[in-house]
């Protein structure tokens, strides 16, 4: 289990950088990863840990590359930065009292797939430079899709969002749109996966969690964690062993 918190398509490359080759006899068959929900929010311009092993390859850049890597004060500073971030879009550890929420049915934006172009368009490239990484580790993957329903419940075919997520891009976001823009955000990684021959698990579309299998917006609690471990059982004992 190489799980970090908080870890995006981005942290997922800079363990390929930087931590996977130097332990002794590492030797994977598959990696299995569950991506989407962290991507959501990650902004390629913005400082983060590992970023510099994955951006900062201009030549002009070699030296800030290294104090990112090596300065334990900017280390610092980059946690510091993420924590507030989490704290901002509301990606922390959290209780959350659902019965409390505001919930409403209408998106805050529209036409989401052309004003997340950019975001999508990055998202892609990251996940095939992923998907390089674990080939050139002479590994397979396995891509699950991330389902995290705490922004969102869907009652009679109708999709509710919590009122107010956060402001990205200039842009304010509600569960609603979050729900959309997820959709879109695993469609891209199942078409990813797909054209890389890996084993693919849409499980955003097949496993139905609700607000009894989480204690936040995107962590689950014990329950929800054993559907997701029999579920993926097995949808990989139907792939891996027919």
């Amino acid at each position: 289990n190489a799980g970090i918190n908080g870890q995006s398509t981005m942290g997922h490359i800079a363990a390929f950088k930087s931590w996977f080759p130097h332990v002794p006899d590492l030797n994977v068959d598959y990696f299995l990863i569950l991506v989407g929900v962290n991507d959501f929010f990650v902004d390629e311009q913005v400082p983060a840990y590992g970023y510099d092993n994955i951006l900062l390859s201009q030549p002009e850049k070699k030296i800030k590359s290294y104090f990112l890597r090596n300065s334990a004060l900017l280390f610092l500073v980059q946690r510091l930065e993420g924590l507030f971030s989490a704290k901002k879009r509301s990606a922390r550890h959290l209780k959350v009292n659902f019965k409390e929420i505001n919930w409403t049915s209408e998106p805050l934006l529209n036409n989401h797939a052309h004003k997340l172009k950019k975001r999508l368009d990055q998202y892609e490239a990251r996940l095939e430079k992923l998907i390089e990484e674990i080939h050139s580790f002479s590994s397979n993957i396995i891509l699950v899709t991330h389902s995290a329903t705490g922004w969102w419940y869907m009652d009679d075919n109708i999709i509710y969002g919590k009122d107010y997520i956060t402001e990205m891009d200039g842009q304010k976001f509600n569960g609603v749109d979050y729900y959309i823009f997820s959709r879109l955000l695993n469609a891209k990684s199942i078409q990813v996966c797909e054209k890389s021959n890996g084993i693919c698990i849409d499980m955003d579309k097949e496993l139905t969690l609700d607000k009894n299998d989480i204690y936040d917006w995107m962590h689950y609690n014990p329950k929800g964690a054993t559907k997701i471990a029999v579920y993926l059982f097995k949808k990989l004992q139907n792939q891996l062993y027919p």
